[in-house]
């Protein structure tokens, strides 16, 4: 925590607050949903989570297998700490993130 913080906080609750409103700010900064094609897959995103349909034969879905998955989306691994999601991309055997603190 902490990101955006100024100032000297002198109360618990105050830097509760200024923290929230720091991560209400990067929220508003991030996008809200999003849709990347390649040739054999798709890729759904929102700010914090991503889901992915299709071939998957190098791992483009970025599940932890390399089944493809035609018919039933599946959610892919992004953990927290990356922070939220800015932007994706889909190639042809992969996917790219952008994630609002630049991972």
């Amino acid at each position: 925590g902490g990101k955006g913080v100024r100032g000297v906080v002198k109360k618990r609750g105050e830097l509760e607050w200024r923290e929230r409103e720091s991560e209400e700010r990067e929220a508003h900064s991030a996008i809200n949903s999003q849709v990347a094609t390649q040739q054999y897959h798709v890729v759904v995103a929102t700010v914090s989570e991503i889901y992915g349909m299709g071939y998957n034969g190098n791992g483009e879905l970025g599940v932890g297998t390399t089944n493809n998955r035609n018919h039933t989306p599946l959610k892919m691994i992004w953990k927290k700490e990356f922070g939220m999601i800015r932007q994706i991309a889909a190639g042809t055997y992969c996917t790219g993130v952008l994630s609002t603190t630049g991972k």
